[in-house]
């Protein structure tokens, strides 16, 4: 049997929504029972679910179906539709296959690819950085030199709509904890925050690298005197 990788996902998340006492099988709307079943025993020879089983003269059945702690460690990551579609063909692209073991490497590059491109963190975390407030100058080139990231960002990459509306929302959350806030303790939520984005919406690492330099080079003139570490 071919696996089918979009089916195998449903499952993950069917299971999870089980109530703790349920003992029947998994049923999922618009697939076959059997094949339903044959997916969830492939879950379950991975090690991403716990289950029950009864042989019949049709085989194997699964059933009293939970989530391992293998399953609880990688629903999270493929729980939303649109990072789901973003990291399969993330996973395609680098390993020459989509599965949950790929899309795990996948991930794992990417992470990578963050942490090698480490400016705003190192500047974040410098003791030269004071955390004074923004002038008003700085809050108007902040909010410029974010709505370049952001459009950088939304064109050069495919999103879905609601990948869209959550970097804006992101940004938009940027420019205004840039009124408020100490310059030393928003460039920790801006990294963290483009990290979220990162994640999010499943950049490939080439462009996360590219997200992160792109930052640190439009916003290192605020740094004053650990300016130096984006150099």
């Amino acid at each position: 049997m071919r696996r089918d990788m979009d089916l195998m996902r449903k499952a993950l998340l069917a299971i999870e929504e089980l109530p703790p006492t349920s003992n029947s099988e998994l049923n999922i709307a618009g697939y076959d029972a059997l094949a339903v079943n044959e997916h969830v025993g492939q879950l379950v020879a991975d090690e991403y679910v716990t289950a029950h089983t009864a042989a019949t003269r049709s085989g194997t059945f699964y059933f009293s179906l939970k989530l391992a702690p293998k399953g609880h460690e990688l629903i999270d990551s493929i729980r939303d539709g649109a990072v789901w579609e973003k990291v399969k063909a993330l996973s395609l692209q680098r390993t020459g296959c989509v599965t949950f073991e790929s899309i795990r490497r996948a991930f794992a590059d990417l992470w990578v690819a963050v942490t090698e491109e480490n400016d705003l963190s190192a500047t974040a975390s410098s003791a030269s950085l004071d955390n004074r407030p923004f002038t008003a100058c700085e809050q108007m080139l902040i909010a410029t030199r974010l709505n370049e990231v952001k459009t950088y960002l939304l064109e050069g990459q495919q999103l879905a709509a609601e990948q869209a509306a959550f970097i804006e929302r992101r940004f938009e959350y940027f420019t205004e904890s840039s009124t408020r806030i100490g310059r030393k303790d928003w460039l920790n939520v801006l990294y963290g925050g483009l990290i979220t984005v990162i994640v999010g919406v499943a950049l490939a690492p080439g462009a996360a690298r590219s997200l992160l330099r792109l930052a640190a080079t439009a916003f290192q003139s605020l740094w004053g005197t650990a300016q130096g570490l984006l150099q």
